[in-house]
């Protein structure tokens, strides 16, 4: 009799677990092609991850080859084929730090053959996507400002200059230089505004340019 109760109750766990089992494998079926996709995507996602860094490295090598090229014509003089190179390199990798830089290199060669209306386009852009702290973006403004005495839009010029100088920290070494050009420029539309930028030069700066300044105080008192 207890023999016969032993045989039942392992007979009772085998039945529990062949239907553990046989759940477990109907599950495994059922959900087999969700579990396959869940796979699929997940390597897919890696894959993805793993091409997109690998086009951002090969593009970052690129921007920089041809940004090379360009800076070879720029030092050479060859300013045309400069800006060329500069504006291929601006449009093709404009989201890379090279491409934002060269939209910088690529105002400088309009700048120097006298494009200022194109120049002004492209100190602006490189302004716009620039960090506060860019490189270049004191020169960018100080040159976008030439650009406007080149048109003889001098009081633009003039406020343009007076709005870096505002925004410049005053020890930077070039901060005498923009307060000269805005008192140069406030004085050629007659603002009395001159005086002011000049002095600043006389008590800060030295050397001929505080000289210049001096002349300019003298002749306008």
């Amino acid at each position: 009799m207890a023999s016969s109760k032993r045989l039942k109750k392992r007979q009772m766990k085998e039945d529990q677990l062949v239907t553990t089992t046989v759940r477990l494998s109907q599950f495994v079926q059922d959900h087999f092609t969700q579990v396959i996709s869940g796979v699929i995507i997940l390597v897919a996602a890696i894959g993805v991850i793993l091409f997109t860094a690998n086009v951002r490295r090969n593009a970052s090598v690129g921007a920089e080859a041809e940004f090379g090229v360009a800076m070879n014509a720029y030092k050479y003089t060859d300013q045309a084929a400069a800006a060329a190179s500069f504006r291929s390199v601006a449009d093709r990798y404009g989201s890379h730090k090279v491409g934002i830089l060269a939209l910088y290199f690529l105002g400088e060669c309009y700048l120097s053959q006298f494009m200022y209306d194109e120049a002004i386009i492209a100190f602006d852009r490189y302004i716009e996507k620039t960090e506060a702290e860019g490189e270049f973006l004191v020169a960018a403004r100080f040159a976008r400002a030439l650009c406007y005495e080149g048109r003889e839009n001098y009081a633009e010029g003039a406020k343009a200059l007076e709005a870096l100088a505002q925004d410049m920290n005053k020890e930077d070494p070039r901060y005498i230089d923009v307060c000269f050009e805005a008192g140069r420029l406030f004085e050629l539309v007659g603002d009395r505004r001159a005086e002011e930028y000049f002095e600043i030069v006389v008590d800060r700066g030295a050397g001929p340019v505080r000289e210049r300044s001096k002349i300019w105080l003298a002749i306008l008192r």
